[in-house]
C-alpha cells in the first residue's frame, strides 16, 4: 500500500471494523463471572402456557390484593408487543425520569442541529437570494433553485439523522414506541426548518418589492402599508410565498430525497459493505453478514407522509395557482414511494414486525394538526368575502390561529374518545384459544427466550441446560435447538442457498419457483 492508502485502510480497520484476530475474546468463566455480578431490572416477563392461564393469574392478583415479593407490592400488566420489537439493553435505564432527562437533552441536540443548518447552509443561500440584482425585473435563475433544493434536503436529512439518533437515546423498551417518538420529532424539527424559510422569504421579498416599487391592486405602495397583515394579503407577496412554498415542497421535500433513498439505503451500502468485507479479514462471522445485509426498514416512512401532508396543505394560504402543480406532485411523489417500499419490503429487508397500533394511532392524532392548518386556511381565505365578518389586523392572526387549536383539540378527542365506539367487537369464537405456548413456539423461532441475549448466556454458563437457550437470529433459525424443559420447542433445517445465475428469463425464473 501507498502511504495515503495505508492511512485510509488503518482508518477503516480502527472505525468500522471488529477486534483483530489476534485479541482474545473472553472465555466462558469470564463470561460466567460477568453474568453472576448483572444486576437485574426491576422488569420481568412471566410467559404462561396459555392466555387462559394469563387471565386466571390476572383475577387472582385481583382477588388478593397483588403479589409481594422482598417488601414490594408487584404491578402486573398485560403485555402487546412481540419479543422482537423488545430494546431488552434499555430495561436497566429507563426509568420515566431517566427518559424524561434523555428526552430533554435530545431537545437540546435537535437544536443544535437546527442551528449548524440555519447557519451553515441556509444563511449562505438566503444572504445570496438578498444580494441579488432585481433590477428591471430579473429573477434567481436555475442555479438559485436547485441550491435551494439541497438545502431542504440537506436539512431534512440533518432532521432525519438527529431525531433518529435521539430516539434511540432515549431509551424506549419498545420498537413502536421509539418509531412514535421518532415521528413526532422529526415532524416538528422539520416544521422548524419550514417557518425559518417561510419567515425568510418573507423579509427578503418585502425588502425587494419595496425597494424595487412595486404596488397594490389600488395603486398604493407596498412600502406605505402599515400592518403586518394587510402587506401579507398584498397579492405580489402571496404569490412570492407562494412560490416559495411549492418549491419547498416539490421536489426538494416530496421527490428528491425518495429518488436519492434506494441509492443511499441500499446500493451504497452494500457496495461499502463488499468493499470492506473483501478487504478486512478481520471482518468476519455476525460483523460480515452486518455489512452485506440491507439497512432494516422501521415505520419512519409515517413521519415523511405525514410531513409531506402538512407541507401541502400550507400552500392553501395562497392564491390557487400553485395549487394543483404541489398536489399533483404530492400524488406522484408518493405513487413512487409506494412501489419503492413494495419492492423494497418483497426484496431487501430481510425482516420486520409491526406488534402494535401504536404508530398508525400516533400518526393520525398528527393529522389533527394538518386538518387544523385547514380550518385556519378557510378561516383566512373567507375573510372580508361576504361571510359575515371581516376582520383587520393582528386579531385575524389572532382568530386564525384559535380556529387552529380549537380543531386540532376537538379532533385529538374525537380520535381518543369516540373513533373506538365505531372499532369492531372481537369476534365471540377465537380460533386461536386452544392454542398454547408449546403450539406456537415450535413454529416461531422468536420468543420471549430466544430473544433475550443475558438468558441465552444464563442458560448456558449459570444453569448449564443441556442444549442451553440459544440466542435468535434472522436467518440463523436452524441453530436453535430443542429443550422441551426450558421451554424451547423450534427446531428447522438450513435453508438452501438461492441461485441466480440461471434465472435469464421470466420462463426460467417460474420453472425454478415450481421446482
Amino acid at each position: 500500500m501507498n502511504p495515503l492508502r495505508k492511512k485510509f485502510f488503518e482508518f477503516e480497520q480502527a472505525t468500522l471494523c471488529g477486534p483483530a484476530e489476534e485479541e482474545e475474546a473472553p472465555n466462558d468463566s469470564q463470561m460466567r463471572e460477568l453474568c453472576l455480578q448483572m444486576c437485574t431490572s426491576p422488569a420481568a416477563f412471566v410467559v404462561f402456557e396459555s392466555e387462559d392461564g394469563r387471565d386466571l393469574a390476572f383475577d387472582r392478583i385481583k382477588q388478593t390484593g397483588g403479589l409481594e415479593f422482598r417488601g414490594c407490592k408487584l404491578q402486573f400488566f398485560e403485555q402487546d408487543s412481540e419479543p422482537d420489537t423488545v430494546e431488552w439493553h434499555n430495561f436497566g435505564h429507563s426509568t420515566p425520569a431517566d427518559k424524561m432527562r434523555r428526552l430533554f437533552i435530545g431537545f437540546g441536540a435537535i437544536g443544535v442541529a437546527l442551528l449548524f443548518w440555519s447557519v451553515v447552509f441556509y444563511a449562505p443561500y438566503a444572504w445570496s437570494v438578498m444580494t441579488f440584482n432585481y433590477d428591471n425585473g430579473q429573477q434567481p435563475g436555475a442555479i438559485y433553485a436547485l441550491s435551494f433544493s439541497m438545502v431542504v434536503v440537506l436539512g431534512n436529512q440533518i432532521m432525519y439523522e438527529t431525531c433518529a439518533r435521539v430516539s434511540d437515546f432515549v431509551g424506549f423498551r419498545f420498537t413502536d414506541t421509539k418509531a412514535v417518538c421518532y415521528m413526532i420529532l422529526f415532524t416538528v424539527s422539520c416544521l422548524y426548518n419550514v417557518l425559518v424559510d417561510m419567515v425568510t422569504t418573507y423579509y427578503i421579498a418585502e425588502q425587494v418589492m419595496e425597494e424595487l416599487g412595486f404596488r397594490t391592486y389600488f395603486g398604493k405602495k407596498l412600502s406605505e402599508i402599515e400592518t403586518f397583515t394587510e402587506k401579507f394579503e398584498t397579492y405580489a407577496m402571496q404569490r412570492s410565498l407562494a412560490e416559495n412554498t411549492y418549491r419547498y415542497a416539490f421536489p426538494a421535500t416530496y421527490l428528491i430525497p425518495f429518488l436519492l433513498e434506494p441509492l443511499a439505503t441500499i446500493y451504497v451500502p452494500l457496495v461499502l459493505g463488499r468493499a470492506l468485507v473483501g478487504t478486512h479479514p478481520e471482518v468476519r462471522g455476525r460483523d460480515a453478514e452486518g455489512w452485506v445485509a440491507s439497512i432494516p426498514m422501521d415505520m419512519g416512512r409515517y413521519a415523511d407522509v405525514v410531513l409531506n401532508m402538512l407541507l401541502g396543505v400550507i400552500i392553501l394560504y395562497f392564491p390557487g395557482g400553485w395549487t394543483h402543480y404541489l398536489f399533483f406532485g404530492l400524488a406522484a411523489s408518493h405513487v413512487w414511494i409506494y412501489v419503492f417500499d413494495h419492492g423494497r419490503l418483497l426484496r431487501s429487508v430481510p425482516a420486520i414486525t409491526v406488534a402494535t397500533m401504536e404508530v398508525d394511532w400516533w400518526a393520525q392524532a398528527m393529522l389533527a394538526p394538518v386538518c387544523g392548518i385547514v380550518l385556519s386556511c378557510l378561516v383566512f381565505k373567507a375573510n372580508c368575502q361576504g361571510h359575515g365578518y371581516c376582520i383587520q389586523g393582528m386579531p385575524l392572526v389572532g382568530i386564525c390561529t384559535a380556529a387552529f387549536w380549537v380543531h386540532t383539540i376537538v379532533h385529538f378527542l374525537l380520535l381518543l374518545y369516540v373513533v373506538p365506539f365505531f372499532g369492531k367487537p372481537k369476534p365471540e369464537e377465537d380460533p386461536c384459544k386452544d392454542l398454547g405456548y408449546k403450539d406456537v413456539a415450535s413454529v416461531m423461532p422468536c420468543s420471549w427466550l430466544t430473544t433475550n441475549p443475558v438468558h441465552c448466556l444464563r442458560s448456558q454458563l449459570i444453569y448449564k441446560h443441556s442444549p442451553p437457550c440459544r440466542f435468535w437470529f434472522s436467518g440463523k433459525e436452524h441453530m436453535l435447538e430443542v429443550n422441551e424443559k426450558i421451554g424451547s420447542y423450534f427446531t428447522d433445517k438450513i435453508a438452501t442457498g438461492e441461485s441466480f445465475k440461471q434465472m435469464h428469463s421470466l420462463k426460467s425464473f417460474r420453472q425454478q419457483e415450481e421446482d
